[in-house]
């Protein structure tokens, strides 16, 4: 028998829906609203798993019958928005950017994106923000889910009916210590992948067979369960944050608050407040709204100078409602109630999705259809194909690159050594052209994130091995640098300033901010590196923007990109090529920490300070390029150009 619909639940998809678009447009203020998604995993769960249990009780589920509601459901809006921004990627995207939409659209039709994010992206970095297709994560998930989830409920409901829900509790205890596990060791993909996540639909699917199966419950319980559900769910939309390992056990609250709401189908909080006519609107076009809501913001921001403004990100909010509203009553509506026959459905639905996924193929291998791009897009495209040096140690690597190119043997008698993070490896093309000069070798120990301190590294929350890979790389740099005789000269960058929230920890596990972890770190590596007898340099950090420059470069070649960035940006009066110096696009980074750096250099005997600021920056402004060509590959980092044009001769290289 068909379950009754309930308004209740639609209005649980709305508050879902709206905390995860709230937090995306402003994540200072719904600072988790990205347990929407969780939310909506438990809700799946609930409703998949009580239509499986159901129908096969009553000896009628086929899983052709399934597969054409999920492609009904799920296709036709998805197909929809692939098209939209796929085409207006055409005319505001190089071809980089095009590539990857190209490529995140074909793995989210094939139910994969989450894999493509987990081994590429982080939800919670702020690249990520770029990628319009970043929202189609939580889909692959669920479609994994639906491969597997049928085939297992129909054989344990065939031949063990009466264990289902113990089946169920089962697996899903066993995903959540595999998520626990996963939050501590691999965060990255405890979020994404679909092992840490069974239990979040599980338990939905568990609380369906439950339902089914038990005694109605008394009305009292089900008042004291929608209280507290709803004070659940409202709380952890806001109680965690970017910093929180999640899932974990920080997934428990929204799971069980809305285990909580299912339950309570007749309390007051579900019949009187989530079955309110506003919220069941918008929990029915929830799905189209969440599929519309980040491709507008991504673009927005990956076109904006700078942060869109709140104003902005409001209209784009309702932008987002109106175009799922659109999506929802003209495509959602007629595909899921038309009169096709199953096979013929999943017949027709595989020969559409083969034409999409042809589709956004060609866009990828014709190299993101370069021929349509401006010249002046494709000569920045080759400043950022050349990157920003190539010999920086990647986050998970704690050994030194072995390769000749980085680590020369062979050469001239001498060589200069540069060590710090990405900040002292984009400096390395251009000290590799003084080192030619000067008829020395460059040896280049440079890892991502990783300061050049001595027994203490950066400590990130979600990634902790970080740390202990960081101080094992930079005690093997120092050992390379202090056991090599023929290294006279040792440079030493790193961006220095990474903002008073920073923390760091030390190999014996104590953590600390970032003046004191400067004062903890530098002196003792400077000084061992003194005491091999080696001449020091430390390099003053270049200025950061806070923008990318590539992207703005990019846009004022695009007619249509530009229109937009001079009316989404909240800085369009910013001079070309330039930021003003008191302008707020321009990162002064901590003067404090600057002033530490420069006394820490100046008063340490064989150290000398190379200020390279004033050599990007006049009175007034500070450049990102010269003459038509990018001195940066993003906010921060040089490009091969910008690392070529540093004047070195100070420094006495030699």
């Amino acid at each position: 028998m068909a379950s009754a619909y309930r308004k209740d639940i639609d209005g649980l998809r709305a508050v879902a829906v709206l905390a995860v678009i709230f937090f995306h447009a402003w994540p200072h203020g719904v600072t988790s609203g990205f347990v929407g998604v969780d939310v909506f995993f438990v809700i799946s769960g609930f409703l998949i798993g009580g239509i499986i249990f159901r129908d096969v009780r009553a000896r009628k589920f086929s899983f052709t019958h399934f597969y054409a509601r999920r492609a009904r459901r799920i296709l036709p809006a998805l197909f929809g928005v692939v098209i939209v921004f796929c085409l207006f990627g055409c005319f505001v995207l190089d071809t980089a950017e095009m590539k990857e939409l190209a490529t995140s659209s074909g793995t989210a039709l094939l139910g994969i994106s989450n894999i493509k994010f987990f081994l590429r992206n982080e939800y919670f970095d702020s690249s990520s923000t770029l990628l319009p297709m970043l929202m189609t994560w939580s889909l692959g998930v669920e479609e994994q889910f639906y491969l597997l989830f049928p085939l297992l409920m129909y054989g344990i409901a065939r031949w063990q009916p009466a264990k289902v829900a113990k089946c169920l509790l089962v697996i899903g205890v066993l995903s959540f210590i595999c998520c626990l596990w996963m939050t501590l060791h691999t965060p990255q993909a405890a979020f994404f992948l679909l092992p840490a996540r069974i239990w979040e639909l599980g338990a939905g699917a568990w609380l369906a067979v439950r339902m089914a199966t038990a005694p109605k419950q008394a009305p009292r319980l089900q008042q004291w369960s929608g209280m507290l559900g709803l004070a659940m769910v409202a709380a952890s939309i806001f109680l965690f944050d970017a910093q929180t390992n999640f899932p974990g056990y920080a997934a428990l609250l929204p799971v069980l608050g809305t285990m909580m709401l299912l339950y309570a189908k007749d309390s007051y909080i579900n019949r009187s407040i989530l079955s309110a006519e506003g919220l069941v609107f918008i929990g029915k076009i929830s799905y189209s709204c969440y599929l519309w809501h980040w491709p507008l913001m991504a673009f927005a921001r990956k076109i904006a100078i700078g942060e869109p403004s709140d104003h902005v990100m409001a209209i784009i909010v309702i932008l987002s409602l109106v175009a799922g509203y659109i999506s929802w009553r003209f495509i959602e509506q007629p595909f899921r109630t038309n009169n096709v026959s199953d096979r013929r459905t999943v017949r027709y639905y595989a020969l559409a999705l083969v034409a999409m996924l042809a589709f956004t193929a060609e866009l990828k291998f014709m190299d993101g259809w370069p021929t349509r791009v401006p010249a002046a897009a494709k000569s920045i495209e080759d400043t950022i194909a050349l990157g920003r040096g190539n010999c920086l140690v990647l986050f998970d690597v704690s050994t030194l690159d072995p390769s000749e190119a980085c680590n020369p043997t062979q050469g001239p008698a001498h060589a200069v050594a540069l060590v710090g993070d990405s900040h002292a490896s984009a400096l390395g093309p251009g000290l590799q052209e003084v080192a030619r000069d000067h008829h020395v070798r460059l040896i280049q120990l440079t890892k991502s994130s990783c300061m050049p301190f001595l027994d203490i590294s950066p400590y990130e929350t979600a990634h902790p091995e970080r740390t202990e890979k960081c101080t094992a790389f930079m005690h093997a740099a120092l050992d390379r640098i202090t056991q090599d005789d023929s290294i006279t000269t040792v440079v030493v960058a790193a961006a220095w300033s990474k903002g008073p929230e920073a923390m760091y920890e030390t190999s014996t596990g104590k953590r600390m901010r970032e003046k004191e972890a400067i004062d903890y770190g530098l002196p003792p590596l400077l000084d061992k590196i003194r005491r091999s007898g080696k001449r020091v340099i430390v390099v003053e950090d270049v200025p950061s923007f806070a923008f990318s420059p590539n992207r703005q470069a990019t846009g004022s070649v695009f007619p249509l990109r530009h229109w937009i960035m001079q009316r989404i940006s909240p800085f369009p009066e910013m001079i070309a090529g330039k930021v003003d110096r008191r302008s707020p696009m321009l990162i002064a980074g901590s003067p404090e920490v600057t002033a530490r750096i420069r006394t820490i250099a100046q008063t340490t005997a064989g150290v000398h300070y190379l200020e390279v600021r004033r050599q990007l920056c006049d009175a007034d402004t500070c450049r990102f390029m010269q003459d038509d060509t990018l001195l940066y590959v993003d906010g921060s980092h040089l490009s091969v150009v910008g690392s070529t044009s540093i004047d070195w001769s100070g420094a006495g290289i030699k």
